[in-house]
C-alpha cells in the first residue's frame, strides 16, 4: 500500500528543550509560504525556534496579527551557529494575540 506524501519540512514540530514544559512550535505550509505556530508567548524581544528553518537571505517573516499595521511589519531574523532560528519581535507586537502566535515566512522567489 502506498500513501501520498508531500514533505514540507523534515519535522512537524520544534524540539522541546530539556527540562522545559513549554509546548514546542509547530510547522505548516502553503504553496508559497512556511508557517511557524508557537503556543508559548514570545518574550524578551525574540522567538527562538530550536530548529534550522527553511530560510534563505531575502525571505521575510511576518506575525499574523489582528492589527494590520503589525501584521504587515516585516520581522528581523537570524540563524545561530547552532542552527536555531531567532525572530526579533517586540512586546507591542506580541500584544493582541492570545493562545497561539503564528509567523508566516514568505519565500523570496522571483
Amino acid at each position: 500500500m502506498q500513501f501520498w506524501q508531500d514533505f514540507w519540512f523534515q519535522t512537524s514540530q520544534d524540539l522541546l528543550p530539556a527540562g522545559s514544559s513549554r509546548p514546542p512550535a509547530r510547522f505548516t505550509r502553503t504553496a508559497t509560504t512556511f508557517c511557524v505556530i508557537t503556543f508559548d508567548q514570545p518574550t524578551g524581544g525574540e522567538l527562538t525556534v530550536q530548529k534550522r528553518l527553511p530560510l534563505l537571505p531575502g525571505d521575510k517573516i511576518f506575525l499574523m496579527h489582528p492589527d494590520p499595521s503589525i501584521m504587515h511589519t516585516e520581522l528581523q531574523w537570524s540563524v545561530t551557529g547552532g542552527g536555531n532560528t531567532i525572530v526579533q519581535i517586540t512586546d507591542e507586537q506580541v500584544k493582541g494575540v492570545q493562545g497561539a502566535w503564528a509567523f508566516q515566512i514568505q519565500f523570496n522567489v522571483a
